[in-house]
């Protein structure tokens, strides 16, 4: 399967990741990906230089691994990367969890600002993904986990090398 592969790549999200957020690996600390990698990287977000660093959790190839920040621009980042063989291809699942930098934020119009830029990077990730490996995935919107104290932005994606390509929504 190309899919697990791919994304345990780091060097890939430079690909997946919409050019106006200029971002860049500068480092991972283990020669591949494994349970403990750090990564840092670094990007532009609305004009304003950022760096982040992450953690890599739960490494299980090829069925799943999560990625923690440990600094960068949101208070939380927590995202879990999901892949299920299905008949025909890999059912996909990216499960993030964010919350702000500020509480306050949270309860000002900035929120719908800050989810709007995360599906936005979602969404041109969707358009790449199924150009790059012939991926199609549903993108749905935040939406509040008071359970996590933050929000989730679930995807679902189903990959098939050949024949036909079918979406699923994610698991909530």
């Amino acid at each position: 399967e190309a899919v697990f592969p791919f994304f345990a790549d780091p060097h890939n999200l430079e690909r997946i990741t919409p050019a106006f957020l200029k971002f860049k690996v500068l480092s991972m600390d283990t020669p591949t990906i494994e349970s403990g990698t750090l990564l840092r990287y670094r990007l532009k977000l609305h004009g304003l230089p950022i760096h982040w660093t992450t953690r890599i959790k739960d490494w299980n190839p090829p069925h799943s691994f999560r990625d923690v920040q440990l600094s960068g621009p949101y208070r939380l980042w927590d995202h879990t990367h999901r892949f299920e063989r299905r008949e025909g291809g890999t059912l996909m699942t990216d499960i993030v969890r964010f919350r702000t930098p500020f509480d306050i934020l949270r309860r000002t119009p900035l929120l719908s600002w800050i989810n709007r830029d995360v599906e936005a990077i979602f969404r041109y990730r969707q358009t790449v993904i199924e150009t790059m490996l012939g991926l199609r995935w549903a993108v749905s919107a935040p939406h509040s986990d008071h359970r996590a104290g933050g929000l989730c932005h679930p995807t679902a994606a189903t990959a098939a090398t050949t024949g036909p390509v079918r979406a699923e929504a994610a698991p909530s």
